[in-house]
């Protein structure tokens, strides 16, 4: 996994993105492990409210998330999923009043809900700085529903979740499979 890491980063990939979820927590560790001590190495992960909803679930998940990742901040933190967008989004501010977080995504979220989001950031003297929704050549939701138009007036990032359909291009479409 070394080689291809530092293969990767010689072609001029500088930004990882994981999350807790993804290998429960193995895939932070490993990217810690490898991007250690590399500050010119962004990280990226994501706290998902759907499993964690305990007092405080937001900053604990964020600590364990930089333990992890060998970071005492983090580069990009997202809210990965919609659910309860001013309870989440008002946990954050704590953690970015302390500078432990570069910049704020969302993920997952339709134009309310990011325009929510951003209001909240704004109220308290921060940034919204990306969205992340699914987006491919076969889902362009985001393109007909506002989104894309409101990341680009607001000078917000939009990353495309699932850009390459899910696999879909990979595998193929049987014509009775709706993408959904």
């Amino acid at each position: 996994m070394y080689q291809v890491y530092q293969e990767a980063v010689q072609q001029g990939f500088t930004l990882w993105d994981t999350a807790p979820v993804y290998g429960n927590g193995s895939s932070e560790a490993l990217l810690g492990e490898l991007a250690a001590d590399d500050e010119t190495i962004m990280l990226s992960t994501k706290f998902l409210p759907t499993i964690l909803h305990t007092r405080n679930a937001l900053a604990k998940s964020f600590q364990k998330s930089c333990h992890r990742l060998k970071r005492k901040q983090i580069d990009i933190f997202w809210i990965h999923t919609a659910n309860n967008v001013e309870k989440w989004t008002n946990e954050l501010i704590p953690i970015l009043e302390k500078k432990q977080i570069h910049m704020v995504g969302v993920s997952n979220h339709n134009l309310d809900q990011i325009k929510a989001a951003k209001d909240i950031l704004d109220q308290a003297g921060f940034r919204l700085g990306e969205v992340q929704n699914h987006f491919s050549l076969i889902y362009k939701q985001d393109e007909q529903n506002g989104v894309l138009d409101y990341c680009l007036t607001e000078g917000i990032a939009y990353f495309f979740l699932y850009d390459f359909g899910a696999g879909c291009f990979n595998w193929g479409l049987h014509r009775t499979t709706a993408f959904r």
